[in-house]
């Protein structure tokens, strides 16, 4: 289905996902939750979870597979996935509640740089290349340069 069928028909407790003027084809779009894969409880733990894995691997692939079908989304800009940590009763964050990775950081990490359908290659490389001359550091020993702004490539000088 389309994003704007998605938007119209899914409605969660009866709610609208989206508002009506809100949802436009010049627009971007954010998914403001999505995930809450939750580890299988032991014997007598409280969980709580949209989906239940019982493995790390298990949860990687679940993950991998939530973002990887977020990005190729060719309307959807960006994403907040639930949740970061585990709170109370809820065991569904990427960290535990001590703040320990339940994944390997590194795998999660190439997982969200995957390219997005939604942001071209050559948008992205020019946010990469203004970004890295924002983050040069002059070693020698003149006094800094006055800060400098970079350009957003898809305000198209708006």
């Amino acid at each position: 289905a389309n994003l704007t069928e998605t938007l119209d028909r899914v409605q969660p407790y009866f709610r609208p996902l989206a508002l009506k003027a809100a949802v436009t084809a010049d627009r971007p779009v954010l998914l403001s939750e999505f995930g809450g894969l939750s580890y299988a409880p032991r014997n007598g733990e409280r969980w709580h979870g949209y989906g239940t894995v019982d493995s790390p691997t298990a949860l990687l692939n679940q993950y991998r597979d939530l973002v990887s079908a977020v990005l190729a989304s060719p309307r959807l800009a960006g994403f907040c996935y639930t949740q970061l940590t585990d709170v109370a009763q809820e065991t569904n964050g990427l960290l535990d509640a001590a703040r320990r990775p339940k994944l390997d950081t590194a795998m999660v990490a190439a997982i969200n740089r995957q390219p997005a359908h939604a942001v071209p290659g050559e948008v992205l490389s020019s946010i990469h290349q203004q970004a890295a001359a924002l983050l040069a550091v002059d070693h020698d020993d003149r006094a800094p340069s006055a800060p400098t702004c970079a350009t957003n490539p898809l305000n198209n000088g708006s």
